[in-house]
């Protein structure tokens, strides 16, 4: 559940002051979030640019020192269970997951200053220049799911890290990462895998090694698997994606139960028609893949899930 940070301080006894909240009414965050006292949450150019805001999901802990900034008409969007640890920074346009673990020190940016735009000119008067005609976040950088960011890593913009991902301490970020590699180094560079990203064909929620591929959005911590597979389904709550093997021109199965509402489907960036609460069944064309993706995504079959609420998934194909 989301709601206002305003709400979040009545709710839990929490002093105005335990944080630095730059414009509460846009600051959202989940049940049981830990800021420290001096962590920070500011909007700059909230003025310009109403969609300035940030997210923080059920549980995510914030440590000493540590700075959300949503900036240039972005916003910092992060995903429940994630923990900040003593003095990270996390600025502009950006979106983290669920799960995600991050050392201290940590650097994650959309943007930075602008010394190329007028090369001549004095930095402080290229970023001006920028900054004055807001909104302008950069290039949305990405961190999926269940990532491990160790010490003093940075992150550049508009960089896209895939799921289960880890970045080895002191490395610097300037391309992109695949599910589940292991990069190091200055520039990055791929040092090994937790396991081979292999989408199937077919995807079974009772079938541990599928879950890689249940990829955003759904409840896969042991505690919660044991409860929702005793109903032989994978849980989810609004949205959630599934990564599979890539058929365009294919067809698409998908299985699940809606507790309420609507689900919206989008298979390769294509919309697809809703379906109604209760068991399911959705079948849908698998059109080509989107260029738009992130390279370590392209040639897979995406399917994105969203609904008015919670809904499990019991399996899906692509023929």
């Amino acid at each position: 559940m989301i709601f206002s940070f305003a709400r979040r301080v009545m709710r839990a006894g929490l002093r105005p002051d335990t944080a630095f909240i730059s414009h509460p009414a846009r600051i959202a965050v989940g049940t049981g979030v830990s800021l420290d006292s001096s962590a920070r949450l500011t909007l700059l150019d909230a003025e310009h640019a109403p969609e300035v805001a940030i997210e923080l999901g059920a549980n995510v802990y914030l440590g000493r020192q540590v700075e959300v900034t949503a900036a240039g008409g972005g916003a910092v969007l992060v995903g429940a269970d994630t923990s900040f640890q003593d003095g990270d920074i996390i600025y502009g346009d950006v979106r983290i997951g669920a799960h995600c673990l991050f050392g201290r020190q940590v650097f994650v940016a959309s943007r930075g200053h602008n010394f190329r735009r007028q090369p001549a000119w004095l930095i402080r008067d290229q970023d001006a220049a920028v900054l004055a005609n807001p909104p302008n976040a950069g290039a949305l950088t990405v961190i999926e799911d269940d990532c491990w960011i160790a010490q003093n890593v940075v992150v550049m913009p508009g960089v896209y890290v895939g799921r289960g991902a880890v970045l080895g301490a002191n490395c610097v970020v300037t391309r992109d990462v695949g599910p589940y590699e292991v990069h190091g180094g200055v520039p990055n560079r791929k040092i090994g895998t937790r396991l081979e990203f292999r989408p199937p064909a077919q995807l079974d929620s009772l079938d541990d090694d599928h879950l890689p591929y249940f990829y955003r959005g759904f409840a896969l911590s042991q505690a919660c698997l044991a409860a929702s597979r005793k109903r032989g389904a994978v849980d989810a709550d609004r949205k959630a994606c599934l990564v599979m093997a890539g058929v365009p021109g294919g067809r698409l199965e998908l299985r699940g139960h809606l507790a309420g509402g609507a689900l919206r489907l989008r298979v390769n960036g294509m919309e697809h028609s809703a379906t109604t609460q209760g068991d399911f069944l959705v079948q849908a064309e698998i059109p080509p893949a989107s260029n738009t993706r992130p390279a370590p995504l392209q040639g897979h079959t995406i399917v994105e899930l969203e609904a008015d609420g919670a809904f499990s998934v019991t399996g899906a194909s692509v023929t």
